[in-house]
C-alpha cells in the first residue's frame, strides 16, 4: 500500500485534528514538568527548579527519522499559561529550554491550560494540553518504614490514567548535598522521542534496587505520571510525530535499613 494510502486508512483512528496537520513538515517534541516541594526533612536540599520545559523542534522529511532534521533557527519557542509566557532558549541543535530560575513565569498549575508555541519564517504552529495532577505514589514506604537497600520499589499507578511517566533517585547525605543514583529522563532527542512514542495507561513504575545502593541511608524518590496532547490539540504541528507532554513529580522521602 501507498504512504499515502496508510495515511488515509489512519486518519480515522487518530483523533479530530485538521487533516492539513497530517501534512505538516514542522515537528515539536515538548515536555513541561514541575516537581511538588520536597518533604519537610528534605526541605533545604535543591533539586533544581519547581518547573522546567523543553523542546527539540524538527521538520519532518521522515516519520522515522526526526533527529536528523532538527531545527535550530526557529524565531521563537514559547509556553504559554494564560497571559503568563515563557520564552525557551535556544540551545543549539533543536533544542530549546527554560526553567522557573531562568523565567519567573514558568509556573506549574495543577489542571492549568499550557500552550507550546513555536514561530517560524512567519508561521505559528502549537499544541495545547491541561497539565494533570502529581501521582499518588502508592508503593512507596511510608516515613516511619525503612526499605532495605537494592530492593526494588514498584510503584502503582494504576488507574491514575498517565500515558508515560518519569522517575529519580538521589541519595542525600548529612550535609544535604545529593547524588542521583536513578533518572529515566531523557537527554538526547532521540531518547525523548523514544521515550514519549508509547500511548498506553502506565499502571506501575519499576524502581531498581540498584537506585537505593547504601544501607542506613536517606533517598528522595520522585515520580511524575505524565499525560500527552491529544491529535486534535495539534494546530499546524504534524500530530504523528510531535508530542507535548506535561506532568508534575511527586517527591518522598526513603530510608534504607541500617
Amino acid at each position: 500500500m501507498h504512504r499515502i494510502s496508510l495515511l488515509l486508512v489512519a486518519l480515522p483512528l487518530l483523533g479530530c485534528s485538521n487533516i492539513d496537520d497530517y501534512f505538516s513538515t514542522m515537528v515539536a517534541e515538548g515536555l513541561l514538568l514541575g516537581i511538588e516541594e520536597l518533604p519537610a526533612e528534605f526541605a533545604d536540599v535543591g533539586l533544581g527548579a519547581s518547573a522546567t520545559a523543553t523542546t527539540f523542534v524538527a521538520e519532518a522529511r521522515s516519520l522515522n527519522d526526526v533527529e536528523s532534521n532538527l531545527v535550530d533557527n526557529a524565531d521563537r519557542v514559547a509556553i504559554a499559561q494564560g497571559d503568563s509566557v515563557a520564552d525557551l532558549e535556544n540551545l543549539g541543535s533543536g533544542l530549546y529550554e527554560t526553567d522557573s530560575s531562568l523565567d519567573a513565569d514558568l509556573v506549574y498549575v495543577v489542571g492549568g491550560s499550557y500552550r507550546l508555541q513555536v514561530e517560524r519564517s512567519g508561521d505559528a504552529h502549537y499544541v495545547d494540553i491541561v497539565a494533570p495532577a502529581p501521582p499518588d505514589l502508592v508503593g512507596v514506604p511510608g516515613p516511619a518504614d525503612l526499605h532495605p537497600a537494592n530492593t526494588t520499589i514498584t510503584v502503582d499507578l494504576t488507574g491514575q490514567g498517565y500515558n508515560n511517566y518519569l522517575a529519580l533517585v538521589a541519595q542525600v547525605d548529612v550535609n544535604g548535598d545529593y547524588e542521583l543514583t536513578y533518572t529515566t529522563i531523557p537527554e538526547t532527542a532521540g531518547d525523548y522521542i523514544d521515550w514519549i512514542r508509547d500511548r498506553n495507561e502506565v499502571t506501575t513504575v519499576e524502581i531498581p534496587g540498584s537506585a537505593f545502593p547504601s544501607a542506613g541511608s536517606a533517598y528522595i524518590v520522585a515520580v511524575a505520571g505524565v499525560a500527552k496532547a491529544k491529535d486534535a490539540d495539534f494546530e499546524s504541528l504534524n500530530p504523528l510525530v510531535s508530542n507535548f507532554a506535561a506532568g508534575s513529580a511527586s517527591p518522598a522521602a526513603v530510608t534504607t535499613a541500617p
